[in-house]
């Protein structure tokens, strides 16, 4: 009996020693670690947890958070988190992981939302917001825009705006604006409320109006700087623009119904309305003259460059046609017509000329009102005017005389008649 109560108080101190201290478990005398209450260390051996069938587990009365047991049914580890909704599949042979979920619960990836649905659904502080259905990827609750790239359409306000963005910073702050395409670095960066614009390429229509005025603007740039407009973004008031071509339209502030196809087409222009440019660098430093044609390469290349604008009502069609001097502040013809090869190319001041043909009116400068129709016709006129010339080199001699006709094949093309002739 004696030895019993001995043996009582050896149970009682060694159980009292447990209490107070860290326990290590293990065949080698290695103390317990310590940051672990529990140390268990082995090499042929595991932790065995409690086993229990589905039922057993959830009639496990206010279970702690951490609680972690092995289902026999699921045959799955199972544990318990009050704040992720109770019970939590760790993994199982009958039930992988269905979430990845933040702390809170309200993002989360969902892959069994619904059984077998076989869709992927992606929750962002508790608004669903995507969902990867086979090869789809649908996009909700974000007013029908679509946003892909960093910071693309960050201050978007999510009403139904139906806006694409698709590159880096691409409709970045826009916040109401409603049916703009924007893809590309940079493309429409600023533009905060402005409607029905299409930007594609990198820095395209960049620093668009930012003010907060709702606006339909119906701009379409296309192509690298493409429409870039100039600083303070709230100077760009442009609208019913198309630009096509790396740095078409690249400097337009207020510039309005104006189309520029071509590398460097209509480059500078900043006011300038009603212009057409198509070809390479055409209508290259117009900066605010309006009512211009200009199509072929380089065609009015050295366009009037005033910055107090007018209507020029020239029209060039041709390579070089109307090009001009190189000093653009020279070239303030108005009112010609150049249709044809350098038709016309060297012209600066010079008015009311019709040049259709490859070089006719080709040296004019000065001449005024001249007619020339006909490859070569009146080609070295420089200062001469009311001329008329129609057939192949005709009065292709004349420099600086005025007042005659010329009509036929190399009709006064050897010619030096000041008067009024009419030559057949």
């Amino acid at each position: 009996m004696k030895s019993l109560k001995y043996l009582s108080l050896a149970c009682a101190l060694i159980l009292s020693s447990f209490s107070f201290a860290q326990v290590a478990i293990n065949n080698n005398g290695t103390a317990a670690d310590e940051s672990a209450a529990l140390d268990i260390t082995s090499t042929t051996k595991g932790l065995l947890i409690p086993r229990m069938t589905t039922a057993e587990r959830v009639a496990i009365d206010s279970p702690a958070n951490g609680l972690i047991v092995f289902d026999t049914d699921t045959k799955g580890l199972w544990f318990y988190s009050s704040s992720l909704a109770g019970w939590i599949n760790i993994y199982g042979s009958n039930k992988n992981i269905d979430t990845l979920s933040d702390l809170d619960g309200d993002t989360r990836i969902h892959v069994e939302y619904y059984d077998d649905e076989d869709m992927i659904r992606i929750y962002t502080a508790g608004t669903e917001f995507f969902n990867l259905d086979s090869a789809r990827i649908e996009v909700l609750n974000s007013g029908g825009s679509v946003f892909l790239g960093e910071n693309a359409g960050k201050k978007d306000d999510y009403s139904s705006n139906n806006n694409v963005a698709v590159g880096n910073s691409a409709l970045e702050d826009n916040i109401g604006g409603s049916y703009n395409i924007a893809i590309g670095t940079h493309a429409l960066q600023t533009s905060v409320a402005k409607n029905g614009n299409v930007a594609m390429g990198y820095s395209s229509m960049r620093y668009y109006n930012d003010d907060l005025s709702p606006q339909s603007s119906y701009n379409t740039a296309i192509g690298m700087n493409t429409l870039v407009g100039t600083l303070p973004s709230l100077n760009n008031t442009g609208i019913y623009n198309v630009a096509l071509g790396a740095f078409a339209l690249y400097t337009n502030s207020s510039g309005s119904n104006n189309m520029a196809m071509g590398y460097s087409a209509l480059n500078n222009n900043t006011e300038g309305n009603n212009n057409t440019g198509l070809g390479f660098s055409v209508l290259k430093s117009n900066v605010a003259n309006s009512r211009q044609t200009a199509i072929g390469y380089q065609a009015m290349y050295y366009a009037d460059d005033r910055t107090t604008g007018r209507d020029t009502y020239n029209t060039a069609l041709g390579y070089e046609a109307l090009k001009g001097s190189t000093t653009a502040s020279a070239n303030s013809g108005q009112y010609n017509t150049a249709i044809g090869d350098v038709a016309l190319t060297s012209n600066t001041v010079g008015d009311d000329n019709t040049a259709v043909g490859a070089s006719s009116l080709l040296s004019n400068t000065w001449g005024s009102s001249n007619i020339g129709v006909g490859k070569n016709a009146l080609a070295n006129n420089t200062t001469g005017s009311y001329n008329i010339a129609i057939g192949q080199d005709a009065l292709g001699t004349n420099v600086s005389n005025s007042m005659n006709t010329a009509i036929g094949y190399d009709a006064m093309g050897n010619a030096d008649n000041s008067g009024g002739g009419l030559y057949l």
